[in-house]
């Protein structure tokens, strides 16, 4: 975020400065040359005073009568400090509270392990808390996932206390309707995971349309309820009125709506704002009818496993058979991803030819391109004519013969690259149709280059081998997998992540890509849900709320 945040003020013309580790450093755009980092504010604004002083007595700044000439050094005062957490209740103690503005982005996922106890002070959650407790008056704390304030009475309160206002005066909340990202969320049975159903088991003493009513009211006003009603959602709402268990029950209690395909007949009003409103709709129809017994039918998930749109969750099917239902890139969120990804992907490892092979096959294929080239070369230059376009010849060859693609893919079986077009026919079992999905899902064999980099990695080769396949795991602080602090690996799967060239990658609480990393599905296991709060998982099913109405956005807890 604060790379992103760097570049958009770098672009405007903004000054800026960094602030990592209790240490300041002005940007290239404050004009400063030489040392431009400092330990304190004070001695920052020191060395920005005789920056200006020293141009004034050499080549003259603008203060005076000269003409600026276009390379002239200009000082400038930063006018946003792009910082750290560690370091930021340092900066806003050294900067005047009544003038500065201070903006938090939602705590790093995994902020929260502290199993029930308070975290030490140096902690990533200690330094945030210290952080909020020192904001300035004007402070803005932004996150999908913010309770409401009185839900955090204890900084608030501190708040309102230090600058002399009230609750009510000093503290405004702003929530969003306006979702431009939904998500699916699926039951471990593969069934649509629908948030209404809560209202099929409701609190002892009350009614599943009592409490579908207050559901109601809460779905306007929540905008992480409104997220789970996508296109798929409603599509399973409707699948369930039509099971035969409810069909005559809705029938006896007159429930009547309007069909999805004439609330839609006019495409151009399909978006994610007209589809929730027909959630509500739908579900205020349902609550119209007063019939208690119908609304705790329709609100119990059906059992029905043929109805299912996904699998049952098996980690131990995704790389093969259930590949096909999760295309695009999965993360798979774990305690520990590299002996999961490992203990699932030994069926996978069989079907690969060695690294070794494949080096030799290599070799051999370049050899052999080698001698072609030399041949082409020799018919080129006894052209007439053509001493002058020797090259151009032999370019034009090469085009004829499509020497330069069909040397560059490596020859390992298509299959073995997941949700490639070869593996998914394998695997499939017809499950769904190859044209159901979008070409770019499908995932294309490595070239000799990829696999020349992949080769100098170092890891084992099992790691090696499962990167050529689309698969990978993501844990920067793990040993084997970051050997001597040699971080390559997890480098080269970050780059292959943001370029979405992985089908699955493992990853636990240290994973902090936001929109950067293009996910279409997250799988959740048991272990890591247990033990994490509700907003890290949250956190992981924003991972995979997409800005476009794709089909395949998928959050499955196992």
């Amino acid at each position: 975020v604060n790379l992103e945040v760097a570049q958009t003020l770098y672009n405007m013309g903004i000054p800026f400065a960094w602030v990592h580790n209790r240490q300041v450093t002005c940007s290239w755009l404050c004009g400063l040359r030489g040392s431009s980092t400092s330990n304190s504010i004070p001695q920052m604004e020191e060395k920005l005073r005789l920056g200006v002083e020293r141009i004034n007595e050499t080549s003259g700044g603008l203060s005076n009568q000269r003409v600026r000439k276009r390379h002239v050094q200009v000082i400038r005062h930063p006018r946003m400090f792009v910082c750290d957490v560690a370091s930021c209740a340092w900066l806003c103690k050294q900067l005047d509270e009544q003038k500065t503005v201070l903006m938090i982005d939602e705590p790093t996922m995994g902020a929260d392990q502290g199993n029930g106890e308070a975290l030490p002070p140096n902690s990533l959650t200690g330094l945030m808390v210290q952080a909020m407790l020192a904001a300035p008056y004007k402070t803005i704390w932004s996150s999908a996932t913010l309770p409401e304030g009185k839900e955090l009475p204890t900084i608030i309160d501190a708040f309102c206390g230090h600058y002399g206002v009230s609750h009510g005066e000093g503290v405004d909340e702003l929530v969003s309707m306006q979702l431009n990202v939904g998500v699916l969320l699926v039951r471990p049975n593969g069934q649509v995971a629908l948030p209404h159903s809560m209202c099929a088991t409701p609190p002892a003493g009350e009614t599943s349309l009592a409490a579908l009513k207050e559901f109601i009211s809460r779905l306007k006003k929540e905008p992480l309820l409104l997220k789970a009603y996508t296109a798929q959602a409603i599509v399973s709402i409707q699948e369930r009125f039509n099971e035969p268990d409810v069909t005559p029950v809705a029938e006896a209690a007159g429930f009547s709506a309007i069909g999805i395909e004439e609330y839609f007949s006019d495409l151009s009003k399909l978006g994610h704002s007209s589809l929730r409103n027909y959630a509500i709709l739908l579900l205020e129809a349902l609550a119209a009818t007063e019939n208690d017994e119908l609304v705790k039918l329709v609100c119990t998930p059906s059992t029905k496993q043929a109805s299912a749109m996904y699998p049952t969750f098996d980690m131990g099917k995704l790389l093969l058979s259930n590949a096909a239902a999760f295309p695009g890139m999965t993360l798979t969120v774990s305690a520990n991803p590299m002996v999961q990804i490992s203990s699932n992907a030994e069926a996978l490892i069989k079907e690969m030819p060695s690294l070794k092979k494949l080096t030799k096959e290599i070799e051999a294929n370049e050899a052999a391109l080698e001698k072609q080239l030399n041949n082409i070369r020799k018919e080129a230059e006894k052209v007439k004519g053509g001493e002058d376009r020797v090259d151009e010849i032999i370019a034009a060859k090469l085009r004829d013969m499509n020497i330069s693609d069909s040397s560059n893919v490596l020859k390992i079986p298509e299959h073995c690259v997941v949700n490639s077009r070869a593996h998914m026919r394998k695997y499939n079992d017809g499950a769904a149709a190859m044209e159901d999905y979008d070409p770019a899902f499908f995932r294309n064999p490595p070239t000799s280059q990829e696999f020349k980099r992949v080769d100098t990695l170092p890891v084992d080769e099992q790691w090696r081998m499962l990167l050529l396949s689309g698969v990978a795991a993501h844990m920067p602080h793990e040993m084997a997998l970051n050997p001597q602090g040699d971080t390559s690996y997890t480098g080269y799967v970050a780059e292959q992540m943001e370029a979405g060239k992985l089908a699955v990658c493992g990853v636990t609480k240290d994973f902090t890509y936001g929109a950067n990393v293009p996910c279409t599905s997250v799988l959740v296991d048991q272990d890591f849900l247990k033990k994490h709060s509700a907003n890290t998982l949250r956190q992981f099913i924003g991972r995979v709320a997409p800005t476009g109405l794709a089909p395949f956005c998928v959050a499955q807890f196992e």
